[in-house]
Formats: structure tokens, sequence, C-alpha cells
């Protein structure tokens, strides 16, 4: 599966629940434990 894809699906549901305020700042990464490197994605 696309990691890219996946974390974009997981964002999106955490932004729209209910039980976080709106507006609540969320971000998210994916990990290259080959690197070590952070690659942030965006909407």
């Amino acid at each position: 599966p696309d990691q890219g894809v996946a974390l974009r699906h997981d964002l999106t549901r955490i932004r729209t629940t209910p039980f976080l305020p709106a507006g609540t700042p969320v971000a998210g990464a994916i990990y290259d434990v080959h690197t070590g490197r952070l690659t942030p994605v965006e909407d």
C-alpha cells in the first residue's frame, strides 16, 4: 500500500473526529528506517 495515501486518509480521519476541537493542528510524516529521514505529508 502507498504510505502517503494511507497517512493522508488517517490525517483526514483525525482532523474530522468529533473528539478534537475544530482547528486543532494535526501533522503527519513518513519515517524512513534506513536513513532516519522524516518526510512531511501534506493534504
